[in-house]
């Protein structure tokens, strides 16, 4: 393409001077009784001193162009047709290919523009949405991000009666934390045993009648009912926030765009949500973010303190998710010597 627009520069100086004023022939007159060689030899001289780089390539289009008119026919309009049709050749084929690519990118470009300014619509709404279903979260006279602090309390109490029975169960801290979130979020219902089939129903039969009582309890003392379930609370919650990660991940934006909307989404998740979530993604009931790649890809519990549990002096968020660097881990720490450094 370049030795192309070369020569289209040449020609025009070609043109310019066989169109200039008489006597000043750069390119000495063509006479019909001249050889045929002798005009062609001359006409590769004025390339070569117009543009040394573009002879080589535009001189054997010349030639052809020259060698095709009988000599007795060739005058300095004959001359001027043939560099005129050439020129009108390669340079509008040069203008044709680039009128093309410049309609493509164009294209192109509106067709990005277009698809981010639609996916960024879709984030927004279900930005949206989070708030929604957030706000109408609502136990007793708590509502929002307060009754997330509620039911993070239940989970406290239901994993504390657990752990009294898993003594006698052999459970472990992944069984334990399994079975009082599931209990948590789904109430003691025969229900939450059948979804807990997988343990001792006889241990579970023992947990789900010391929660029973605590909820009748507290139902006596408080407005409203609890340690009965969220389920109607939470599976919207989460389906919505587990959707907007995976449609951040699904979306055809670049991954520094796809980073900067995780980030987004997890400034709108307060501590106790992101607690909330931690505790759904080591139950069974959140496989689905432990499976894929959302949790240490985008970091939605980054935010989580470190020493925020104290339901188990055995839970450490860093052993659980150990591919999260979390906020803490590039906190300020304060040494002997005064200095402030970042781990």
């Amino acid at each position: 393409m370049c030795i192309r627009f070369l020569s289209f520069l040449f020609f025009l100086n070609i043109s310019s001077f066989i169109h200039a004023a008489e006597g000043k022939a750069t390119v000495p007159e063509v006479e019909s009784q001249r050889d045929v060689a002798v005009l062609t030899a001359k006409i590769i001289d004025a390339i070569r001193d117009v543009a040394p780089r573009c002879a080589a390539a535009a001189a054997p289009a010349c030639l052809s162009a020259v060698a095709a008119v009988p000599a007795e026919k060739m005058d300095s309009r004959t001359v001027d047709g043939l560099l005129g049709d050439y020129i009108g050749g390669v340079f509008g084929t040069f203008v044709s290919i680039v009128t093309m690519m410049v309609v493509f990118l164009a294209w192109n470009t509106s067709r990005k523009t277009d698809y981010k300014s639609k996916a960024y619509q879709v984030f927004a709404e279900m930005l949206r949405t989070h708030e929604e279903i957030l706000s109408s979260i609502q136990i007793g006279n708590t509502k929002g991000r307060d009754a997330i602090g509620h039911i993070l309390s239940e989970f406290h109490f239901i994993y504390r009666a657990t752990t009294a029975i898993a003594v006698v169960a052999g459970w472990d801290l992944k069984q334990r934390i399994d079975i009082a979130y599931t209990y948590t979020y789904y109430g003691p219902k025969l229900h939450t045993m059948k979804v807990l089939s997988q343990y001792a129903k006889p241990h579970l039969f023992q947990l789900n009648n010391t929660i029973a009582v605590k909820a009748r309890k507290m139902s006596k003392r408080t407005q409203g009912r609890q340690f009965t379930g969220h389920q109607n609370r939470l599976a919207h919650y989460f389906r919505n926030l587990y959707a907007a990660y995976s449609f951040i991940e699904s979306s055809k934006l670049n991954r520094k765009e796809k980073i900067a909307l995780g980030k987004i989404l997890r400034a709108k998740l307060s501590n106790y949500e992101q607690a909330l979530l931690v505790l759904n993604i080591r139950s069974h009931l959140g496989k689905a973010w432990e499976d894929g790649v959302l949790v240490n890809l985008y970091m939605p519990i980054k935010n989580v303190p470190e020493h925020f549990f104290e339901f188990d002096t055995e839970f450490e968020m860093k052993k659980q998710f150990p591919g999260v660097t979390f906020e803490w881990e590039s906190a300020p720490v304060v040494h002997s010597t005064g200095w402030r450094w970042w781990n």
